[in-house]
C-alpha cells in the first residue's frame, strides 16, 4: 500500500511539474495548481496512449512501453525544472487583506477537506464494484506475463485471433501495470483503493479549472467545489450513478476521460467565450 501510494504522489508531482511547464510556454502562470495538475495529467495519459498504440502495433515487449514511460516522465519533468525553475512549485496566491475574509477561506477548506476524506473513506470501505470493466485482470495479467494483450485475463489462454484495436486503445490497464511494476505495490489494491482516490482528486481539480474558466474564483470557486464534493457524497450509490462511478470505478477509462476529461475539455471553449466576450466588450469601451 505504501508502494502504491509514494508511485501515485511521484506521478502526479510528474504532472503538475508538466502542467507548469505547459502554462508557461502558453504564458498561463496565474491559471493555478488544480490547471496545472489537470493539464499535466491528461497531457501525460494521452502520450501514454500514443506509446502503447505504437508498442502494440510494434509488437513490442512489455519493458519498451515501462522504460518508456519512465523515460518521458524523467525527460518532462527535468525539462520543466529547468524551464521554469524557481516558480515550479509557486502558486499565485491573491493577497487577502481582511482579517475576516482569511478566517472564512480557511474554513471553507476545512469543510472541503472534511467532505473530500469523506468520500475517501467510502471508497476505502465499500467494495468496488466492477461491472464489465476488467481493468485488474488485464493489468495483472500483463505483470505475470510481461506482454501486451497475448493472453486472455479472465482464462489465461493465450490469444488466437487477437484482440480489437478498439479494446488495444485502453491504455489505462497498462499503464497501472506499470506503476504497479515500478513499485511493487498489489494490484488490487492499488486499483480498486488508490486509483479512485487519485481520480477523485483529479476529478475535483477539473471542476475548479472549469469554474475558474467561468470566471468563479476566490471564495465563491471554495463554496462550489464544496457543494460538489457534497454531491458526490449523497449523489447516490447505485449501480450507474455518477457518484457511484467516481468513487468506485475511479479506475475506469469512462470515468477519467469522460467524466474528468469532459470538464477540463469543456473549460477551454468557455475560457475561450469568455474572452472574446472581454476583447468585444473593451473594444467597445474604447470605442
Amino acid at each position: 500500500m505504501i508502494s502504491g501510494i509514494v508511485i501515485l504522489l511521484v506521478f502526479s508531482t510528474v504532472s503538475y511539474a508538466v502542467g507548469r511547464l505547459i502554462q508557461r510556454i502558453l504564458h498561463q502562470q496565474g491559471k493555478g495548481a488544480a490547471h496545472a495538475f489537470v493539464t499535466g495529467s491528461f497531457t501525460l495519459l494521452i502520450l501514454f496512449f500514443l506509446m502503447q498504440i505504437a508498442v502494440v502495433g510494434l509488437s513490442l515487449p512489455f519493458s519498451v512501453l515501462q522504460w518508456g514511460y519512465v523515460a518521458v516522465c524523467a525527460l518532462l519533468f527535468f525539462s520543466a525544472a529547468l524551464v521554469v525553475r524557481g516558480a515550479l512549485w509557486s502558486v499565485p496566491l491573491r493577497n487577502i487583506k481582511r482579517e475576516a475574509e482569511k478566517k472564512e477561506r480557511l474554513i471553507l477548506w476545512l469543510l472541503i477537506a472534511i467532505l473530500f476524506g469523506c468520500n475517501m473513506i467510502l471508497i476505502e470501505i465499500d467494495t468496488p464494484y466492477f461491472g464489465n470493466d476488467m481493468s485488474v485482470e488485464q493489468a495483472a495479467t500483463t505483470l505475470a506475463t510481461r506482454t501486451l494483450y497475448r493472453y486472455h485475463p479472465a482464462t489465461g489462454k493465450e490469444l488466437v485471433f487477437g484482440v480489437s484495436w478498439i479494446a488495444k486503445c485502453n491504455a489505462l490497464p497498462q499503464f497501472y501495470a506499470v506503476l504497479c511494476a515500478c513499485s511493487g505495490a498489489d494490484v488490487y489494491l492499488f486499483i480498486c483503493s488508490l486509483i479512485p482516490v487519485w481520480g477523485l482528486v483529479l476529478n475535483v481539480s477539473a471542476c475548479s479549472v472549469l469554474a475558474g474558466a467561468w470566471g468563479v474564483s476566490g471564495r465563491m470557486r471554495q463554496k462550489l467545489l464544496l457543494f460538489y464534493l457534497f454531491l458526490l457524497l449523497v449523489g447516490g450509490y447505485y449501480d450507474g450513478a455518477y457518484a457511484f462511478r467516481l468513487l468506485h470505478q475511479g479506475f475506469s477509462v469512462h470515468v477519467i476521460f469522460l467524466a474528468t476529461g469532459g470538464m477540463a475539455l469543456l473549460a477551454l471553449p468557455v475560457s475561450l467565450a469568455r474572452g472574446y466576450a472581454d476583447t468585444v466588450k473593451g473594444g467597445g469601451t474604447d470605442a
